[in-house]
């Protein structure tokens, strides 16, 4: 990624610490080299450090033994934060614990504390200039087939209805998917309601991405989330957590764009208290296979499955702050097209494969 900008008038300077949840992720990994390739220190933090030890390998390499820190952490407490932010000057929480045992009043609460801790372990902490929380398209609203949307990213929306489903004595497969999407409203939600009634010293904004896709941080074949459903289904899973996703589609981001958007949302000293919605265009399951058959070369099936039609979703009017950060950090020509993201994706090394936690979305594919 490269900045135009100068170092001097971001908000952070260069070789400051950072703290970025969930580093062992799709998008932690990832945001983590975005962060390290304009001169920032790393701390992450993560449930599993063995899953972090490839990456730790491939960033000293490349960077330094000083680069990046890693921390194991299963503590969602005020106290045990307030310890990882000795020294930090931001932070980025894009921890999501995907565990699930079936009880969602307790999984959503547990996800909502974990967020307040770090909001509240930060305010109490001087060095702290700048955080962002990396939410979901899925706190805002889950699309019908062939229904119109015309986006409303403020934050006064809500997608209350997942709440409602999350909460309700329902027992279908999509369950544990509307707990997933409750822990992003109430996680996001709350987040808001602590920032504007403590006015926190620290800049703070949260982005609002849809379906990620692009290139893997973590060399560990068990970390891809949404970009490891999409190998799965081209190497053969037609029927599996990808097309659960897609069957009605909203819209994509490139991991790329992504974390570009969520670096100059850190940085810049302009943005603040912002919701930024991170969605670069609709598609469909239909064009996935279309980029498929052309990438296997006729080597593999793809055939159009009978699924409903796709929605209208009319999000132009939102996507100005994105493509303005974007533009800062010099990619004046927009967001990536979803057939480059769908490569990149694909042209990851090794294959990913699932770990064996109980993930929210196996089970609901399953």
């Amino acid at each position: 990624m490269r900045d135009p900008c100068s170092s001097a008038v971001r908000r952070l300077a260069p070789g400051s610490l950072i703290l970025l949840t969930g580093v062992t992720g799709y998008i932690g990994s990832a945001q983590a080299w975005s962060l390290l390739e304009l001169g920032y220190r790393i701390r992450g933090v993560t449930r599993e450090a063995k899953r972090a030890q490839l990456l730790s390998e491939k960033v000293t390499a490349q960077y330094g033994k000083d680069a990046l820190e890693i921390v194991e952490c299963v503590e969602y407490t005020i106290a045990k934060y307030k310890t990882l932010f000795e020294g930090v000057s931001g932070f980025i929480h894009m921890g999501m614990d995907t565990t699930y045992d079936g009880k969602p009043r307790e999984m959503i609460k547990g996800m909502v504390d974990w967020t307040l801790a770090i909001l509240q372990a930060a305010a109490e902490s001087p060095s702290v200039k700048a955080g962002l929380l990396t939410s979901s398209r899925v706190a805002v609203f889950h699309p019908e087939p062939g229904q119109t949307i015309h986006v409303d990213a403020s934050k006064e929306i809500w997608n209350d209805d997942a709440v409602r489903h999350a909460h309700s004595s329902c027992t279908s497969p999509m369950k544990a998917v509307w707990v997933y999407m409750a822990c992003k409203v109430e996680m996001e939600r709350a987040a808001w309601t602590y920032i504007d009634e403590h006015r926190v010293h620290y800049a703070f904004n949260t982005t609002v991405p849809d379906f990620v896709l692009g290139r893997f941080g973590n060399p560990d074949p068990s970390s891809g989330s949404s970009g490891r459903y999409l190998q799965e289904y081209y190497h053969g899973d037609k029927n599996g957590v990808f097309v659960m996703f897609n069957t009605v589609p909203a819209g994509y981001i490139s991991m790329d764009d992504l974390t570009t958007i969520q670096s100059a949302a850190l940085l810049e000293p302009d943005i603040d208290r912002e919701r930024i919605w991170a969605s670069a265009g609709a598609y469909s399951l239909a064009e996935t296979n279309v980029i498929l058959r052309r990438l296997s070369q006729g080597k593999e099936a793809f055939e159009d499955q009978d699924v409903p039609p796709p929605p209208i979703i009319h999000a132009e009017h939102e996507q100005g702050r994105a493509l303005d950060l974007l533009r800062r950090y010099g990619r004046a020509g927009g967001f990536q097209s979803f057939e480059d993201a769908v490569t990149e994706t694909l042209e990851d090394s090794p294959r990913r494969v699932a770990h064996n936690r109980p993930d929210l979305f196996k089970l609901s594919g399953s």
